[in-house]
């Protein structure tokens, strides 16, 4: 899916208002003329430098846990991702 970028002041009044109403923890769905969801809106978080930090601390230490265990059992990681997904079956 690609995603078109649209700064805030090319949005018409109309639109700016309807995405007032979408606030953290309460998002927009959309429904078609059938009734079924459309579109949704939320609103997207942007992470403080503290938490990009300890995310990609914890994604570095994941990574290592992961080369090890490969490297300890001869699996590569193609054959991980198919016992896990094996795994997201059961």
């Amino acid at each position: 899916m690609s995603v078109r970028k649209v700064p805030w002041k090319d949005l018409t009044p109309q639109v700016r208002s309807f995405f007032t109403q979408v606030t953290n923890g309460a998002g927009v769905l959309v429904e078609g003329r059938n009734g079924a969801p459309q579109f949704g809106v939320v609103v997207l978080r942007q992470a403080s430098p503290k938490q990009q930090r300890a995310a990609r601390s914890r994604l570095a230490r994941l990574q290592r846990k992961t080369g090890a265990m490969m490297k300890r059992t001869g699996k590569n990681e193609a054959e991980l991702d198919r016992i896990l997904q094996d795994e997201d079956d059961e």
